[in-house]
């Protein structure tokens, strides 16, 4: 191992010592993601040692990614220790590095990729002969209730004196469509896909990354990747561009009549519970909300500007 690296890798490296790895030639941070992440670069491999921060969700990533491989879609596999668990005495675990690159600004052809690659992902994992119990306490659980953003998301921006129209547009929108979300099937999905987490090479998507389960309609999982791709960061979004993902994901797994009726809703559910998130955060842990504040009110007042022409162009 790099000696540079021997005193602020410290704790990453006594994980280390409980895997057969054969001998560790490196371990990087990654500076895209969590700062605690490495990369670990042995004799037998390349690996990536990350923080559990639930053992059932390591548990489900374990029984999910050789059922996914199954039906020909890959997700990291995790490398259990040489005792068999599969999260370190350190409280870590260790997944399979796969090839590829994570694109935040992909070609068109590689979005319609994505979007087909997802679509399948979603449907493969519905299938899936798995069970799973959310952590209910949980930020990321609690922010996608939409009655915690009806009733604790306003109190949230006054608290940090952000401005709250759009979301107040965007929240009665979603109040409108409440009974047809809620009446549509949960499964487990990925929760958090985007960009960032679809390796591909060139416009063949090697896998979906960062797993993070969660039991919603698969029409919900849908709209965080539409979210991700076409309305996050984009000042001007191309409402022909969003709806032709959508057509991309219905190729490959045919949406419902209900599901096409609640595209709409379920894009402006993705917004908020996105800005509810870090303000929720911020207050469970007094302190003041990050950088990731300012990029997700722009995308809430984009989101109001485009929902009466996305809404019809989707039911229709």
């Amino acid at each position: 191992m790099r000696a540079a690296e021997s005193g602020a890798a410290s704790p990453s490296r006594a994980a280390l010592t409980e895997y057969d790895l054969g001998t560790v030639l490196s371990l990087d941070p990654l500076p895209a993601r969590s700062p605690a992440v490495r990369k670990v670069t042995s004799s037998s491999g390349s690996y990536l040692l990350k923080p559990a921060h639930r053992g059932a969700d390591v548990d489900l990533q374990a029984r999910v990614a050789p059922l996914l491989a199954s039906r020909g879609i890959r997700q990291p596999r995790i490398v259990p220790t040489a005792g068999g668990a599969l999260v370190s005495s350190a409280g870590y675990f260790l997944q399979e590095f796969l090839p590829g690159a994570a694109l935040l600004g992909p070609a068109p052809l590689q979005v319609t990729a994505a979007m087909r690659h997802i679509a399948g992902y979603l449907h493969a994992l519905g299938q899936l002969p798995v069970s799973y119990q959310p952590e209910l306490s949980s930020v990321w659980v609690r922010v996608t209730d939409p009655d915690f953003l009806a009733g604790e998301l306003p109190g949230l921006l006054s608290r940090y004196r952000l401005p709250g129209g759009d979301a107040a547009a965007l929240g009665q929108y979603l109040g409108q469509s409440r009974s047809a979300l809620a009446g549509l099937p949960r499964q487990l999905v990925h929760g958090d896909i985007g960009p960032d987490n679809v390796l591909m090479n060139d416009t063949e998507v090697v896998a979906v990354i960062d797993f993070t389960p969660h039991l919603l309609p698969a029409v919900l999982a849908a709209c965080t990747a539409l979210y991700w791709y076409h309305v996050h960061g984009k000042a001007r979004p191309v409402t022909a561009q969003l709806t032709a993902s959508f057509a991309a994901m219905n190729a490959v797994r045919p949406w419902t009549a209900a599901e096409h009726v609640a595209l709409a809703a379920g894009l402006a559910w993705e917004a908020l519970r996105r800005i509810a998130t870090p303000l929720e955060l911020a207050r469970e842990r007094h302190e003041a909300p990050g950088p990731s504040v300012a990029p997700r009110l722009a995308a809430l007042r984009t989101l109001v500007h485009l929902l009466p022409e996305l809404g019809a162009e989707l039911i229709c």
